[in-house]
């Protein structure tokens, strides 16, 4: 027969179960007492009593569950979708499918996202793969030259954007000539490390007597501009015009600037005029002068005219910068003849003639060197300085420009290794755009003399924006003295536009290891924050793809290259690293080489 109906089924006996040696199929739903066996599979249960299975159970449970249930759960495939009344077994999981078995989340992806790659979260809610730039540190502050090979005296730092290299122009003798040299320095971006070519004679000899050098790369006729003067020549300046093809420099013949001796002076181009501008103080007249020039690249050669004063009495270490968008000349300088105050003066060219607005005082007291450098984000000057009167503290500020005209931000005194400030010497500081932040690099008193320091700027808010530093990091260890001629103040930092790394260049007296020394540095730059970090990607996901992402206390074994037991941190740029960016995002422990645990 195919159908029974019956109240009460009992065992033979009448006091128990009856044995179903080939099972029960139940296609509806089924209420039971307790459910007792040694392995149970169902499909809905709904027990009033406890359901036990010694030997594990299986099956898809549905609808309400209610009673305790006991057993292994390993082969369980779907967790109710009902209500769960008592108490649930440990269940492995290992079978479950419709949850994941180990912490994550999901979310649209915004553009591509490779397997096993950190992702954050944007501010619409969306998930992108973590990308940027690393952040570096020079380990150590290797040779730009020996002392045994060139002894250096000023010395200064320029990047040539066309060649995409660092040149070192510094002042020095060789094989017993006593003239203005250089090396082409090419940059490596992993590590910041600077391979610098041969030594490279820029003056010709001769008859001249060369010194002082300051340089700068002009960007309109892609040429190095190098200005000295010639002891043999009553100390005028000369600028000398130079050609570079890789690592090689081809000089043209040096050109008279001046018309008497160049003393306390900078250089620097206004690249709307396609004209260089040359600063001095005109030692027969005590007065500041300044002198446009025309560069002829075809030539390397140069001219000069409209020579005219841009402050009417004793003005010393001056240094300049062009300001964009104002298309203004500004320079910098200790205005000695007004209690040796910090000023700053703006520049209009014009043709072949140049005029300047009135002097302003960014310090009141007294002034040693200063620094200036463009933020190109909130389009203002950045002025970093030495303040000459006791504590001589280093310091900084914003300068916005308006017409001819400076409105100042707050002055920010820079704190040392020990977060303290004293006699600190010749700030350098330069503004990164792809970071929107900057690096300043000075002489820290607090670590003894002659040791340098860098810093990071973080610059927020609208111009007069706000400055704020970050911890000190020593650059020297105490065996260098850097030791800095006031002329070389403001020319011995300059940034690597393509990779954004930035080369510091000093003179290191010390007896055993003098020469020119160099450090170099990168601010790291993200679309991730200290806050934004969500995980590492399960799989690879294109643009719009709903994307799951292991998050904190999962296992992600999508990478490559890990050393097992070793704690990781995301990097700005997206890659995973035993060392710590900034900001610092930890990013788990590896397990092996390709599994990480996040945490």
């Amino acid at each position: 027969m195919s159908r029974i109906k019956v109240d009460r089924i009992t065992d033979k006996a009448g006091t128990g179960a009856p044995i179903l040696v080939n099972g029960v199929n139940v296609t509806g739903k089924s209420t039971m007492g307790d459910v007792v066996g040694a392995a149970v599979t169902f499909n809905s249960v709904n027990s009033g009593g406890a359901i036990t299975a010694t030997g594990g159970f299986t099956g898809n449970v549905t609808g309400n569950l209610t009673g305790n249930v006991t057993g292994s759960g390993a082969n369980l495939t779907e967790l109710p979708s009902g209500q769960l009344i008592g108490d649930l077994p440990a269940i492995s999981g290992a079978n479950l499918t419709g949850i994941d078995a180990a912490p994550s989340v999901s979310g649209i992806a915004s553009a591509s996202i490779a397997s096993g790659a950190p992702v954050m979260m944007n501010a619409d809610g969306k998930l992108s793969a973590v990308s940027g730039t690393a952040g570096l540190r020079s380990s150590t502050c290797p040779f730009v030259t020996p002392y045994s090979d060139s002894p250096v005296e000023q010395n200064c730092i320029v990047y040539d954007t066309q060649n995409d290299k660092f040149i070192a122009v510094y002042h020095g003798t060789y094989t017993g000539n006593n003239e203005i040299h250089a090396r082409v320095g090419t940059v490596n971006a992993s590590t910041g490390v600077i391979t610098w070519g041969a030594q490279q004679q820029l003056t010709p000899g001769s008859s001249e007597n060369p010194g002082t050098p300051k340089a700068i790369w002009d960007t309109v006729n892609n040429r190095l501009l190098t200005l000295y003067r010639d002891a043999n020549d009553s100390q005028k300046g000369y600028l000398i015009v130079s050609s570079v093809s890789g690592g090689t420099i081809t000089s043209g013949t040096p050109v008279n600037v001046t018309p008497n001796e160049l003393n306390r002076f900078c250089i620097v181009q206004d690249p709307v005029e396609d004209k260089i501008i040359v600063f001095w103080e005109n030692q027969n007249t005590n007065v500041g002068r300044a002198i446009v020039g025309e560069i002829t690249p075809g030539t390397n050669t140069s001219s000069w005219t409209g020579e005219t004063t841009y402050c009417s009495n004793r003005c010393f270490t001056p240094v300049a910068s062009f300001y964009p968008g104002q298309n203004k000349v500004v320079v910098s300088f200790m205005h000695y003849s007004a209690s040796e105050k910090g000023a700053i003066l703006a520049g209009t060219v014009s043709g072949n003639s140049i005029s300047f607005g009135t002097i302003q005082y960014y310090e009141t007291n007294y002034q040693s060197t200063s620094s200036l450098s463009y933020d190109s984000n909130n389009q203002q000057m950045l002025v970093a300085w030495q303040s000459g009167s006791s504590p001589y503290n280093s310091k900084m500020c914003t300068a916005t420009l308006s017409g001819t005209t400076f409105a100042f931000g707050s002055t920010v005194i820079i704190r040392g290794i020990t977060g303290s400030s004293g006699s600190d010497g010749d700030p350098n500081i330069v503004f990164d755009p792809n970071s929107k932040k900057a690096l300043i690099v000075w002489e820290d008193s607090t670590q003894g003399g002659g040791q340098l320091a860098s810093a990071i700027v973080n610059i927020t808010g609208s111009a007069p924006s706000t400055l704020t530093q970050t911890a000190a990091q020593k650059i020297t260890n105490n065996n260098e003295t850097a030791s800095q001629y006031a002329a070389s103040a403001g020319t011995m930092l300059s940034l690597d536009t393509d990779n954004h790394i930035m080369c510091y260049v000093y003179y290191d007296s010390n007896t055993s290891q003098r020469g020119l020394r160099y450090y170099s540095e990168r601010i790291g730059a993200s679309n991730m924050s200290a806050t934004n970090f969500v995980g590492l990607s399960q799989a690879a996901y294109t643009n719009g793809q709903t994307a799951k992402i292991d998050v904190v206390g999962s296992t992600n074994t999508n990478q490559t290259g890990l050393t097992t037991a070793t704690k990781y941190f995301v990097k700005n740029d997206g890659t995973l690293s035993a060392t710590a960016d900034d900001p610092i995002v930890a990013a788990g422990l590896a397990l092996s080489d390709t599994s990480l645990l996040i945490r």
